[in-house]
């Protein structure tokens, strides 16, 4: 294995575990937007909800009424918001995904290439072998026919 690809693959093998890691921390932030988004989905479900039973119990002043819909088209506002995040951290996701699976994929390249170089230096080593050997036959069967002891 030659020292340059030697080099490479250690370079490409601390790259591709940075990538990793910036992908995997990327996942996270996915996962907390997606709680929080689903959170104020539940506490907006909540206050609607609670709208609605107590205008089944009677009347509900316009004061009350006002402060539930303010608050309802606030949790609506930031659900917007959340939503609009966690489409900007998909993307942001998908793109370290993508340059984690790039780098991977060099790096599979890479230990294909030594692997094969190696195979390759096995094999020259297996043809030399073997015609040292059958040099050495060659050069025995002629001492042995031309009357020669060994």
């Amino acid at each position: 294995m030659s020292n340059a690809l030697a080099l490479l693959l250690e370079r490409l093998l601390d790259k591709e575990e940075e990538a990793r890691n910036a992908y995997l921390l990327a996942l996270e932030s996915e996962r907390n937007f997606k709680r929080q988004l689903e959170a104020l989905n539940q506490y907006r479900s909540f206050y609607s909800s609670e709208l609605t039973d107590r205008g089944l119990q009677g009347p509900v002043s316009t004061a009350t009424y006002s402060h539930f819909t303010s608050f309802i088209g606030r949790l609506d506002k930031i659900s917007t918001e959340q939503l609009q995040g966690l489409k900007k951290v998909q993307g942001e996701t998908g793109k370290r995904l993508a340059f984690y699976q790039e780098v991977q994929a060099k790096r599979k390249a890479i230990e294909f290439l030594i692997e094969k170089r190696h195979q390759e230096k096995l094999a020259r080593e297996v043809r030399q072998e073997q015609k040292m050997s059958d040099d050495l036959s060659t050069n025995r069967y002629f001492k042995v026919h031309s009357g020669e002891e060994e």
